[in-house]
């Protein structure tokens, strides 16, 4: 994995952290598309991270307590 995806995988951690968003502005933040937005949560979920989506206000946030200082 490089670094541009290891910030960018940070970044959209903190994201999710802050509330909800839809995937055009999760790829608009981190300036990539929408389908590398995809595979990056998925990777988010891989490792760990509960990404949830809602598919009624097609959102994405994290579930739980889930924190990363």
């Amino acid at each position: 994995m490089n670094l541009q995806r290891l910030r960018r995988l940070i970044q959209l951690i903190g994201l999710l952290q802050a509330g909800s968003h839809n995937a055009d502005g999760l790829a608009l933040e981190c300036g990539v598309g929408r389908r590398t937005t995809f595979r990056d949560l998925e990777t988010l979920r891989e490792v760990g991270v509960p990404v949830r989506y809602d598919e009624v206000s097609r959102v994405y946030s994290l579930s739980g307590e889930y924190y990363i200082p």
